[in-house]
């Protein structure tokens, strides 16, 4: 089964539909390989500051940001209500502790 797919869609110009010498625009033009770049960049970014703010966010609240060594009480935790004070559980109890 062949395909025939027209990779010059990318060079076309979202304004006039026109295909372009060059798949990157110039002079004010935009081809839709711009819009695509700039989407995946986008996405990128918002990613990367999403992970900063939450190793930000861990650090503030106490946590170091990385574990010398493993608890043991992690693998088998499970959350909700079948935490109680006795078990070492990671959800947190309203004393600080886990």
């Amino acid at each position: 089964m062949a395909s025939n797919w027209d990779w010059q869609v990318f060079c076309k110009s979202t304004l006039e539909g026109e295909i372009q010498p060059s798949c990157f625009g110039t002079g004010g033009d935009i081809t839709y390989l711009d819009w695509l770049l700039s989407a995946w960049g986008w996405t990128l970014s918002v990613a990367l500051l999403a992970l900063v703010v939450a190793l930000l966010g861990r650090c503030a609240d106490g946590h170091p940001a990385h574990r010398a060594q493993p608890d043991p009480g992690v693998a088998s935790a499970t959350p909700g209500p079948s935490c109680s004070a006795t078990s070492r559980c990671w959800c947190r109890s309203s004393s600080g502790t886990t």
